[in-house]
């Protein structure tokens, strides 16, 4: 890719930050509570009875298709 091109300088930022996180260190797994999880989203969904459905963060480089894949939601969702 050239510097000169639309996304190179968004293209180089991602892919220092991948390059600079510390792969070689592991954290230790622990078990989900798949239950536990679900009764604080309900409270959450208690505490604001008027949202009209979750959040969802799309993260990745420029051009995977994030906005199409939330353009694509939003028109199946009516």
């Amino acid at each position: 890719m050239q510097p000169q091109q639309p996304g190179y300088s968004s293209s180089h930022v991602y892919l220092e930050l991948l390059a600079d996180l510390p792969w070689q260190n592991a954290s230790e797994e622990h078990e989900l509570d798949l239950r536990a999880a679900k009764g604080v989203l309900t409270m959450i969904i208690m505490l604001k009875p008027d949202a009209r459905g979750p959040v969802l963060c799309f993260v990745g480089p420029p051009g995977i298709g994030k906005t199409s894949l939330a353009s694509s939601i939003t028109a199946a969702l009516d």
